[in-house]
């Protein structure tokens, strides 16, 4: 199929099609009960939760840094 003259459309093929739509709803139910589950702590104790991820990523991309 040709749109412009030079350009074609390529399709996805069904099933990576299927499976990138299953990731993204699968992702997008985990990070809804991520928010369920954080919107009932106290202020305090999310802001513990949200920051924990991103202190375990510092000795992972300074590793190199110090040597």
């Amino acid at each position: 199929m040709t749109i412009l003259a030079g350009t074609t459309v390529e399709y996805m093929r069904p099933r990576v099609f299927f499976a990138a739509a299953v990731i993204g709803v699968l992702t997008g139910v985990d990070d809804f009960l991520y928010a369920c589950g954080v919107s009932r702590l106290p202020v305090s104790t999310t802001s513990v939760i949200i920051a924990s991820p991103k202190g375990s990523y510092t000795p992972v991309t300074n590793s190199g840094v110090d040597w």
